[in-house]
């Protein structure tokens, strides 16, 4: 194929694929209670409240995780007085503990794989862990990131097929990177 048979067979398919792979606008979804909101891709992930008022998102893509991904936020406030470096290290424990408990509860075994370490995501302070564990035959991923707010921390539990979570990860960090604050002093 020539050169211009290529441009004119080839390249108005390319233009189509890249205005394909531009996002979507931003959706945004804001927590009642603290007026914490989450920044989200409407055509990676669907979003709502549950009756507690958290904030559930389920991917839709494998970008994401692909089916079977999905994130739960939830506010947890802080105990009176605390700093940011007590409250990292309170949820860091108790707040890890918590979930874990939960997942046993619900018949799972999981196993620690990555530490709870603090990083720095976009302007966000967070305690980020993960762990692994077994459904029906499928190793699983779940991931704890305990981000820090005013009133204490926004805690976003995902999980995914273990296989996936390398790209669900990224999407998970920018979930956090697009969280809104309200008198955001945790910068």
């Amino acid at each position: 194929m020539t050169r211009n048979a290529f441009i004119s067979n080839c390249l108005p398919a390319a233009i189509l694929l890249t205005l394909l792979a531009v996002p979507a606008e931003a959706a945004q979804i804001v927590e009642p209670k603290h007026g914490v909101g989450l920044a989200y891709d409407e055509a990676q992930w669907s979003a709502k409240l549950d009756d507690d008022q958290n904030i559930n998102l389920t991917c839709k893509t494998a970008a994401c995780g692909g089916a079977g991904a999905q994130c739960i936020a939830t506010p947890q406030l802080a105990k009176q007085g605390s700093t940011p470096q007590a409250l990292l290290g309170y949820f860091g424990t108790d707040i890890t503990r918590l979930v874990l408990g939960e997942f046993t509860k619900q018949g799972f075994d999981p196993k620690l794989v990555e530490e709870l370490a603090i990083h720095r995501v976009g302007e966000r302070t967070a305690g980020l862990s993960s762990f692994r564990t077994e459904d029906a035959g499928k190793l699983m991923r779940i991931w704890i990131a305990q981000v820090i707010v005013p009133f204490g921390a926004e805690v976003l539990v995902c999980v995914c097929p273990e296989d996936r979570y390398a790209a669900a990860n990224a999407q998970w960090l920018s979930l956090i990177g697009a969280m809104a604050v309200p008198e955001d002093q945790s910068k």
